[in-house]
Formats: C-alpha cells, sequence, structure tokens
C-alpha cells in the first residue's frame, strides 16, 4: 500500500508540473521552443506530448486511486466510525 501511496503522489506532482507547462492560449513551454506559433516546426510535437502526457497521467492516477480505495483492507467503514466516535468521546 505504501507503495502505491507514492506513485499517487508522484503522478500528482507530475501532473502539476505538466499543466503549468502548458498555457491555455497556447503558449506555455511550446512558445519558448518555437518563438509563440503553434504551426512553427517542433512545437505542434511538444503541445501533442504535454496534451497526451497529461491524459496518460489522469488516467493513471484515477485507476491508481481505485485501485488503493479497492484494495484498502485498513480502511473499512466500522474501523473509520470508531475512530470518530472515539475521536467525539475525547472532546
Amino acid at each position: 500500500m505504501e507503495v502505491l501511496n507514492i506513485l499517487i503522489i508522484i503522478c500528482c506532482l507530475l501532473l502539476v508540473m505538466i499543466i503549468l507547462a502548458q498555457n491555455p492560449k497556447g503558449g506555455g513551454l511550446s512558445s519558448t521552443f518555437g518563438g509563440g506559433g503553434n504551426q512553427m516546426m517542433g512545437v505542434q510535437k511538444t503541445t501533442d506530448f504535454l496534451e497526451k502526457a497529461t491524459w496518460i497521467l489522469i488516467v493513471a492516477l484515477i485507476s491508481m486511486i481505485i485501485l488503493y480505495n479497492v484494495s484498502c483492507e485498513d480502511c473499512t467503514t466500522s474501523q473509520i466510525t470508531f475512530f470518530i466516535t472515539e475521536k467525539q468521546s475525547h472532546i
């Protein structure tokens, strides 16, 4: 489970970095390399790579989260309810 937690965190960090590298108006990292237009050589490939990487990381993140929730044996409803009632009784 701890390996899956680390993979989820790494995936989140990579997703944030890739999203920040993009610009909603077509600039971002691709405009740095090509001068601003999406039709210049190599710039379209950078934009395509960032878009594909974003979608791949989103699918991977959602899949890992679902896998974690399905395989989490320590997260039963009764244990969560017990934890909440125990914390409330100390207040």
